[in-house]
């Protein structure tokens, strides 16, 4: 017998066991980039919070909702 597994056969499955775990899955921000290249930089609390506040800045217009979130960080 052809027993082959189809794609949305696995992406159900995947959503069943994240619903188990009860695992948030959510899509990333600039924010979250920010955050990360803040760890990754080693950057100053003034830096973080200057680059925080035109992150936030610039997710209020739409222009800026086009681009890529890790290039808006």
């Amino acid at each position: 017998a052809n027993e082959t597994i189809k794609k949305e056969d696995v992406l159900e499955m995947e959503y069943k066991i994240l619903r188990t775990l009860d695992f948030g899955v959510t899509f990333p921000t600039p924010l979250r980039f920010l955050e990360r290249l803040k760890k990754l930089c080693n950057a100053d609390e003034p830096t973080f919070h200057l680059a925080h506040y035109i992150t936030q800045f610039s997710m209020l217009y739409t222009r800026f909702q086009t681009i890529q979130p890790s290039l808006v960080a």
